[in-house]
């Protein structure tokens, strides 16, 4: 999936097979409750481009519950809730690890939908989340978003509340603190996604048929900067997503910056490594 689609009907975007849909029930309740979860460090020290992200949200979901959660909130949810995994969580040595397993134990607690901050709504994500109504979907338990090229990611997914997929992944964390057997301090963007990030979550999904349980959007639908594209600040969604995106990463280091390039310029580093 090398070149973005330039449009996304939801409707046309299979995520049953069961091609006569329907909702479960007239009930205005709906399976994944109206809840969106954020989270940086304070409101107070959000980066000016994603400021106006918070009031983004709730303007175009006047009728969902926005729960911003800063640090310290992070800590006090797994503390009171979860204190089994206090002790991995305090111990993971860089705070997007706390971050990315904290957004883990809220959706788990609460339900709804998570996205990072670089991630703003153009419409309302309504129509996204019914999706878990329809029938044919009664055993999918998460929605969550695929990459151009690096399969799915924890920047923006939604799920029922307690889910079981979710309980028994979080319940697997404390078991990948370290990754790269004590090499994480040499490669640390591959510990963060080996041990709390994007890729841990990737495994554990396409294991033991855990995929079936889950409905996928493809990076279209959230509007996602193809990672060889970057080239301004903010991308230009397609036509009919949900999301635009702008620049995020801001945990990443020097070794991401080496990988993103080998990764888009392969044919360079290809022809490099013949000419040695």
């Amino acid at each position: 999936r090398c070149t973005p689609p330039k449009s996304f009907n939801l409707d046309e975007y299979a995520n049953s097979t069961n091609s006569n849909n329907y909702p479960l029930s007239s009930n205005s309740t709906h399976r994944i409750p109206k809840i969106i979860h954020q989270s940086y460090k304070s409101l107070s020290t959000l980066p000016p481009l994603w400021s106006a992200t918070p009031s983004r949200w709730q303007t175009l979901h006047p009728s969902y519950e926005y729960k911003f959660w800063s640090d310290d909130d992070n800590r006090r949810l797994i503390q009171n809730h979860y204190p089994w995994f206090l002790p991995t969580y305090d111990a993971y040595p860089a705070p997007i690890q706390r971050a990315d397993a904290a957004r883990y134990f809220a959706v788990l607690h609460h339900g709804g939908i998570y996205a990072d901050m670089d991630i703003m709504p153009i419409r309302n994500v309504d129509p996204l989340l019914e999706k878990m109504d329809l029938s044919g979907n009664e055993h999918k338990e998460m929605i969550v978003a695929e990459t151009y090229n690096l399969g799915l990611t924890n920047a923006l997914f939604a799920s029922v509340p307690n889910s079981t997929i979710l309980h028994r992944f979080v319940r697997e964390l404390p078991s990948h603190t370290r990754p790269l057997h004590g090499f994480e301090m040499f490669v640390p963007h591959f510990a963060v996604l080996l041990s709390t990030g994007p890729t841990r979550l990737w495994i554990y999904l396409n294991q033991n048929s855990r995929r079936d349980k889950i409905l996928t959007l493809n990076p279209a639908g959230w509007g996602q900067c193809h990672q060889c594209k970057q080239h301004s600040s903010k991308c230009i969604p397609v036509e009919g997503s949900f999301f635009e995106t702008t620049k995020g990463g801001s945990w990443h280091k020097w070794d991401t910056r080496i990988m993103n390039f080998i990764f888009c310029h392969v044919h360079f580093v290809v022809w490099g490594a013949l000419c040695l």
